[in-house]
C-alpha cells in the first residue's frame, strides 16, 4: 500500500524534473530583470527558478514576469495536471464547452464557467471570403487566439531620434465625385432608441463604408448596419440581434470586424443571484461579399492571457485591420495584440496601452502607441519593433496624433495646443498654444498635406497658423480620401455627405510674417519681472531664462511686452481635518480626532501682457495640504500642516511658457453652408 501511494509522487517528481531541466531567458515585466535558468516549482503565486549561471534558486512574483513567461508556466503546470494537454506538452486554448440549458430560453447556453452566453451564430451556407477565417470559424464556434509564439514587447529605453521613410497614403483623393447617401432604420415606436455608432471606409475600395445604428426597445438590443455606395448613393442593411460597434473593413473590402456586445447571464446557485448579468465584448467577422453581409465567425483574442473566458481582461475594446490578414487589438486593461487571422496565432503583445489606443501612419507601416503616464512611442506594426519615442511638451501629455496624407509629418492636437513633428527624423518642429482659440478636444485629422481639421478648427500647416471656425460639426464626422464626411440627422435617420474642406470660397491665405500671424512669436522683444519672495528665485530665473532663449525671444528693458512671474502671499486660513474620510481630499487621520489648524495660502503665476492686455496666463493657488497617518505619528497636525504649507518652486520649474500664440482673426461660417 505504502509502495503504490509513492509511485505516483515519484511520477511527478520525475516528470517535474525533466521539465525543469530546460533553461530558457526569463524577463521580468518591467524589462529590468533577465536571467538564464530553468522552472523548479510554482506554487501558484511565486515562481522558484534554478539560474544556470551559479546555480542559485531565485523566487519571483508570477504578476512581476513577462507575459510570456507567465504563460510558459501556465502551460508546464497545465500539462503536469493534465490540463488540455497537447502532444507537443503545449497547452492548446479551445474554446469552452457548451450545453444547452433546457430551462433557458433560445440561444443561452451555460459555459463551462459557469455563465450563460448570447452569440450570433453564422448564417447556414455562409461562404468564406478570401483569405479564409481560421478552420470552424464558419461552423459558429468562438475560437481563441493562440499566444505561445508571441513576441513580448518591452520598451526600455528608446530613442527620440531616427531615420525612416515615409509611408503614404495609398489613396489621396476620390477618383469619382460622390452622392449623397441617405440611410434610416424603419422601426418605430415609442419605446424605441436610436442611437448612431460610427463610420469606416475602405482605401482600396473607395466607394464602400459601414455605418450603424443601434435600436434599444426595452430589453432588446439591435443593430442596423448599413453598407452604402458613396459613388452611386445606394445603400444595403441587414439587422442584427446584438450590439454591434463598427470597427474597420478589411483592405480588400471583403470583410469588416464588429466588436459585439454579449450580456452573460451567470447560472443561479447558492453563491450567485439568478439572473445576474455581465457584459463582455468580443470580436465578430461579417463578409461583404454576400447581398445580407452574414456573420462568419467569432474570436476572443485574449481569452489565453486572462486566464478563462469569463475574464473581463477578454474584453475588446478596438480593433483594426493591418493588412489582409492581421489585426491590431486592445484590451480593457491595456494589453495590446497583433495576430494573424487565418492561423490564430497573436505575433506580438505589448502591455500598458492608454485605452485611446493607437494612431496609423497612412500606409499602416507604423503605429503609435501612447500609454498612461502619457510618453507616445512609434513602433513598426508588423514586427512591434521600437523607433523612437516623442519628445512631448509637459502640456500635452493627453494629445492625440495625426499622420499628414504623405507620411513626412505628424501633428498632436491637446485641449489648448498643437505640436508638430517631422515623422521620418522624430524632430519636434514647434507647438501652438490655442488658448484663445479653443476646440481641439477631438482627434486631428489631415485633409491633404496643407490643411489639418480637429474639432471645428481648421489649420494652415505650412504657416501654421489657425484659419477657420466651422459651426455644425460632429464628434462623429470623419475624413477620408481628402474630403470631409459630415453626417446630419438625428435619432433613426441621417444623411452623409462628402465636403471640400477648405470650401471653395474661402479666401486664399496670402503669405505672412511671423509679426502677422502671432501676438507672441520669436525675436519678439520681450521685459522680465520677477515679485520679490519667490521661493529658490535663482533656480527660478534660470529656467525662466532657459524658457526665453528656447522660444528664440529678446531680452529687452523696454520691450512693449512683458513677461510677469508673479508669487503673492495671501490671509491666512482656517481649515478643520476630517475624522477618517478616506474619499476626503486631505487624506486619513484614522481615528485623531478632527483638528482645526491655520494654513497660509500662496498664488504662483506667469503672465504675458501688452498694453494692459493679458496674452497668456497660468496660475495656480495653494490649498491646505494632504496629510498621512505616518507623518502624524510624531507631529501634531498644525506642525505638519504648517512644514507642508511652505511655498515651494516646482510649479515653476515644470511650467512650460507658449513660444507662438496666433491672433484670433480665423474666419466662421457653418459646416457644408459653402
Amino acid at each position: 500500500m505504502r509502495i503504490c501511494a509513492i509511485i505516483p509522487i515519484i511520477l511527478v517528481l520525475l516528470l517535474c524534473s525533466s521539465l525543469s531541466a530546460e533553461d530558457r531567458t526569463w524577463n521580468s515585466r518591467d524589462g529590468k530583470f533577465q536571467v538564464e535558468a530553468s522552472l523548479l516549482d510554482f506554487d501558484g503565486k511565486t515562481v522558484k527558478l534554478h539560474k544556470k549561471e551559479d546555480g542559485k534558486v531565485v523566487e519571483l512574483s508570477l504578476e512581476k514576469l513577462s507575459l510570456l513567461d507567465q504563460l510558459y508556466v501556465k502551460k508546464i503546470m497545465g500539462s503536469l495536471t493534465g490540463d488540455n494537454p497537447s502532444p507537443s506538452g503545449v497547452s492548446e486554448p479551445s474554446p469552452p464547452s457548451r450545453t444547452t440549458e433546457k430551462s433557458g430560453s433560445s440561444g443561452r447556453m451555460w459555459g463551462d464557467d459557469g455563465e450563460a452566453e448570447a452569440r450570433i451564430v453564422p448564417e447556414k451556407g455562409a461562404k468564406a471570403p478570401s483569405p479564409e477565417l481560421p478552420e470552424g470559424a464558419y461552423q459558429g464556434k468562438v475560437l481563441r487566439v493562440r499566444l505561445e509564439s508571441a513576441r513580448d514587447i518591452i520598451v526600455q529605453e528608446a530613442p527620440t531620434s531616427w531615420s525612416i521613410e515615409p509611408d503614404p497614403a495609398f489613396l489621396k483623393e476620390l477618383g469619382f465625385q460622390p452622392k449623397p447617401v441617405h440611410f434610416r432604420s424603419q422601426e418605430s415606436g415609442f419605446r424605441n432608441s436610436f442611437q448612431y455608432e460610427g463610420l469606416v471606409f475602405c482605401e482600396k475600395a473607395p466607394e464602400k463604408f459601414l455605418t450603424s445604428i443601434t435600436i434599444r426597445n426595452e430589453d432588446k438590443v439591435q443593430t442596423k448596419v448599413f453598407l452604402g455606395d458613396l459613388r452611386s448613393g445606394e445603400v444595403r442593411s441587414q439587422t442584427w440581434p446584438a450590439k454591434l460597434d463598427i470597427q474597420d473593413i478589411s483592405p480588400d473590402g471583403t470583410r469588416a470586424i464588429f466588436i459585439q456586445e454579449q450580456k452573460v447571464v451567470r447560472r443561479p446557485d447558492k453563491y450567485r443571484s439568478p439572473g445576474e448579468e455581465k457584459t463582455r465584448y468580443h470580436l465578430t467577422f461579417a463578409d461583404l461579399t454576400q447581398e445580407d453581409f452574414p456573420c462568419v465567425g467569432v474570436l476572443i483574442p485574449f481569452a489565453e492571457k486572462a486566464g478563462g473566458y469569463s475574464n473581463s481582461q477578454c474584453n475588446i475594446v478596438r480593433a483594426d485591420w493591418v493588412d489582409e490578414r492581421k489585426i491590431l487589438t486592445i484590451s480593457a486593461s491595456g494589453l495590446a495584440m497583433l495576430f494573424d487571422v487565418p492561423s490564430r496565432r497573436a505575433v506580438w503583445l505589448l502591455e500598458g496601452v492608454a485605452s485611446s489606443g493607437w494612431v496609423f501612419s497612412p500606409g499602416k507601416k507604423y503605429v503609435i502607441f501612447s500609454d498612461k503616464d502619457g510618453t507616445h512611442c512609434l513602433f513598426e506594426t508588423l514586427s512591434g519593433k521600437v523607433v523612437g519615442k516623442f519628445l512631448v511638451p509637459p502640456t500635452q501629455k493627453g494629445a492625440r496624433f495625426a499622420f499628414s496624407p504623405d507620411g513626412t509629418r505628424i501633428a498632436a492636437c491637446s485641449e489648448t495646443e498643437i505640436s508638430c513633428w517631422d515623422a521620418c527624423t522624430g524632430e519636434f518642429k514647434d507647438s501652438l498654444w490655442l488658448g484663445n482659440i479653443g476646440g481641439l478636444r477631438s482627434q486631428p485629422y489631415w485633409l491633404d498635406d496643407t490643411y489639418l481639421i480637429c474639432g471645428d478648427t481648421l489649420f494652415e500647416m505650412k504657416q501654421f497658423l489657425p484659419i477657420w471656425k466651422y459651426s455644425e460639426t460632429n464628434p462623429r464626422d470623419r475624413v477620408f480620401a481628402g474630403r470631409y464626411w459630415h453626417l446630419t440627422g438625428e435619432g433613426s435617420s441621417y444623411t452623409l455627405t462628402g465636403l471640400r474642406v477648405p470650401h471653395r470660397t474661402m479666401p486664399k491665405l496670402p503669405v505672412l510674417s511671423e509679426e502677422q500671424k502671432y501676438l507672441i512669436y520669436p525675436g519678439m522683444p520681450v521685459r522680465l519681472i520677477f515679485d520679490t519672495g519667490i521661493p529658490d528665485d535663482r533656480k527660478v530665473c534660470d529656467h525662466v531664462a532657459q524658457n526665453v532663449k528656447d522660444n528664440g525671444w529678446v531680452v529687452a528693458e523696454k520691450a512693449p511686452t512683458t513677461l510677469t512671474v508673479g508669487f503673492q502671499q495671501q490671509p491666512p486660513k482656517e481649515y478643520v481635518y476630517s475624522l477618517g474620510r478616506m474619499s476626503a481630499p486631505h487624506g486619513l487621520l484614522g481615528n485623531r480626532p478632527g483638528a482645526k489648524v491655520t494654513f497660509i495660502p500662496y498664488l504662483y503665476y506667469y503672465s504675458l501682457e501688452r498694453e494692459g492686455e493679458v496674452l497668456w496666463g497660468s496660475e495656480k493657488w495653494t490649498d491646505a495640504p494632504d496629510l498621512t497617518v505616518n507623518e502624524l505619528e510624531t507631529r501634531s497636525v498644525q506642525q505638519v500642516v504648517t512644514e507642508k504649507s511652505k511655498p515651494t518652486s516646482e510649479w515653476y520649474l515644470q511650467a512650460v511658457i507658449p513660444k507662438r500664440i496666433p491672433y484670433n482673426k480665423a474666419g466662421r461660417s457653418a459646416i457644408g453652408s459653402q
